[in-house]
């Protein structure tokens, strides 16, 4: 729970003395919700009934009574709320309640349809045993039928079809060759064992043998060429290998490929994956067949390991080689043309490279951003604002779910005001503009970000990147010689402004601040910090993240594309990442060794370059020469790009 025990002590006391009161305050509900989530709902006053959110209360008291709640009730609440997405929610805990007691009529009462997920479909279909014997059987092979781990939930289907012999060594065997594509060693050798055990015992034992040492697939046994398909046992074993041994798959499927029968569609499956994976080669394996493999193929993901590497290295014919290799739609994005522009410059050809610029410079991202800042013109923004009437305004806010989405927000619910404005937004697209523009004028920042996204409207700049908590960011940034757009394009980066957002790592709210780091930031700078609940105070949050980029600054000399990268993957990789001797601070950033990494600093750089735009600054470039790192990533051709005024 994010309240304090003061909070909870003060909360007894209002409720004792509001008990006669209409409707619960904010702060008084908060704590009314957060004692049913705790299953105490003998602490809720009556007058909590009168609050919009009172489904939520009436949801966790359905929850905690199951599976003794009937699926009528369940399909009434769900019926009620159908504007919300607790109804689903609900169904969706009842589903796995029914599931554990083994109340199978109850499941299909619940869902008369297969479910979406995975687990639900498996929960559904065991269901369908007590009704369609032929049905569940059906739709359990389907699920049975892939090389990913399946669910706990689908254990129970899985065992009433083996026990119905309709799980045989056919089945493990289909089932092992998807495993083995898919790369998943335990469920392949997990198959491998019961094929073993279902009579298939020398494919068992010839399989276990190639996944250990591949050049087997030189020689099938005769007693293993007889009963299976040899080009998709061979197909399947080197698509295991390649992630693991690029090298000798390729040796392999080159030796191989025209002698097992395999089929084209699978051939150009598996060329694809030996493309996909050929990062993975040493410089010393990465050969010429290699290279072609990856130009005919022309799959820009794929090139990108090698186009980095020429560009760190400065081989200009080969950045230009690379890229012309790129086929389709990706050919044409700034990433690309920016880097023509670099190679073709670098090989004396102005003109060509001059034109690569300008078409670079119409895109409103990093490179866009540099061509332009090259080319002495303004960035191209691209900016709208939607038309929205005021009476559409009015009307939103006497929506139901609107008036939740307020309430969520007001007790400090972000994570459940955002799924209730994905739910709406899913029943009424066409409603994101009105709803992004009502977003900005409540102030909830996060949510304006995420329905612009919802919506697909890129070019609503100023709602996907609002003005939030500009005084603090502001603050800070005098305090410690800082941008403030630069405080804000990180917040922006790591959380979309949402004061509460917290990671699988445990990184936590506008900053996205790692507690271990916070608790030190806090230390070194004297400040008192209770905790990690402090870091979804954006005030804390602010205040730590920026002396934390302060300190990074300082750490790297004033480096901001190693601060950032710090920021993103920790200062001690970066460290060894300045070693690389690359000539230029964007050849630099191409070498940075993680793809997330490399996003994230061109992010937040670009980000920094429209923050500033909206706020009315005139922006020289997209980094300061101080900021770019080593003197010899600076060259003269930055300096005097630098000296350029870009308008915004």
């Amino acid at each position: 729970m994010r309240f304090t025990g003061l909070r909870h002590l003060l909360g007894v006391i209002c409720f004792c003395l509001s008990g006669a009161a209409l409707a619960l305050s904010d702060d008084d509900f908060a704590l009314a919700l957060d004692a049913a989530r705790d299953g105490q709902f003998a602490a809720i006053p009556e007058s909590a009934s009168e609050h919009i959110l009172y489904p939520y209360i009436e949801f966790h008291r359905l929850r905690t009574a199951l599976p003794d709640v009937a699926p009528r009730d369940i399909q009434a609440y769900a019926e009620r709320n159908r504007t919300s997405p607790l109804g689903g929610w609900l169904r969706r805990q009842a589903l796995l309640a029914y599931e554990k007691s083994r109340r199978w009529s109850e499941v299909l009462e619940i869902s008369p349809q297969p479910p979406a997920d995975v687990a639900g479909q498996c929960i559904w279909y065991r269901a369908q045993l007590i009704q369609d014997q032929a049905l569940a059987f059906r739709g359990g092979r389907k699920l049975w039928l892939s090389g990913r781990s399946r669910p706990d939930e689908c254990d129970d289907l899985f065992k009433a079809m083996a026990v119905k012999g309709e799980l045989g060594a056919e089945l493990y065997y289909q089932r092992l060759l998807l495993a083995l594509e898919a790369g998943n060693r335990t469920l392949a050798r997990y198959l491998n064992r019961k094929l073993g055990k279902a009579g298939w015992n020398d494919v068992s034992e010839y399989v276990a043998r190639t996944m250990r040492y591949p050049d087997q697939l030189r020689q099938i046994p005769p007693a293993v060429a007889r009963q299976v398909d040899n080009g998709e046992l061979t197909a399947a074993v080197i698509s295991y290998l390649i992630p693991r041994n690029t090298r000798r798959a390729m040796d392999l499927w080159h030796d191989l490929g025209d002698t097992q029968g395999i089929s084209d569609a699978r051939r150009q499956q598996l060329e694809e994956k030996l493309a996909a994976n050929t990062f993975r080669l040493d410089d010393d394996e990465f050969d010429d067949a290699a290279a072609e493999r990856l130009k005919t193929l022309g799959e820009g993901d794929w090139i990108g390991p090698a186009l980095r590497n020429s560009i760190a290295a400065g081989d200009w014919p080969a950045v230009l080689d690379w890229i012309l290799a790129v086929k389709g739609d990706q050919r044409d994005s700034s990433y690309y043309t920016y880097w023509e522009a670099r190679a073709l410059q670098a090989m004396g050809n102005e003109v060509a490279a001059q034109a690569a610029f300008e078409s670079a410079a119409g895109k409103r991202d990093f490179y866009g951003f540099l061509a332009a800042e090259r080319l002495g013109q303004p960035y191209a923004l691209h900016m709208e604002s939607p038309e929205v009437d005021a009476a559409v305004l009015k009307h939103l806010s006497t929506m139901n779910a609107v008036q939740r989405i307020s309430a969520l927000w007001a007790i400090g619910e972000h994570g459940l005001a955002l799924e209730e404005l994905n739910y709406l937004v899913s029943l009424h697209p066409v409603m994101t503009p009105a709803l992004a523009e009502y977003a900005m004028e409540q102030g909830w920042y996060s949510l304006a970000v995420q329905t612009t996204v919802r919506g697909g409207h890129w070019n609503y700049i100023q709602h996907r990147f609002p003005a939030a908590f500009a005084d603090d960011f502001g603050h800070w940034a005098d305090a410690l010689n800082l941008d403030s757009a630069l405080l804000m394009a990180i917040a922006r980066r790591e959380s979309s402004f949402n004061p509460f957002a917290q990671s699988g790592v445990g990184a936590r709210g506008l900053m996205q601040l790692m507690p271990a780091t916070a608790k030190q930031v806090a230390a070194e700078i004297q400040m008192a910090y209770q905790g990690q609940d402090d870091l979804f105070q954006h005030e804390s949050n602010i205040r730590l993240g920026s002396h934390y980029v302060r300190t990074l600054l300082d750490r790297f000399e004033g480096n901001l594309i190693a601060a950032l990268a710090g920021y993103n993957a920790g200062p001690h990789r970066v460290e060894r990442w300045l070693k690389t001797d690359v000539a230029t601070y964007d050849q630099f950033i191409e070498s940075i060794p993680f793809r997330e990494t490399r996003d994230y600093v061109k992010a937040v750089l670009a980000y920094r370059v429209i923050f500033n735009s909206l706020s009315g600054q005139k922006v020289a470039a997209v980094l300061a020469p101080a900021e770019r790192g080593p003197e010899r990533y600076v060259t003269s051709t930055d300096l005097a790009s630098a000296d350029e005024t870009v308008a915004n």
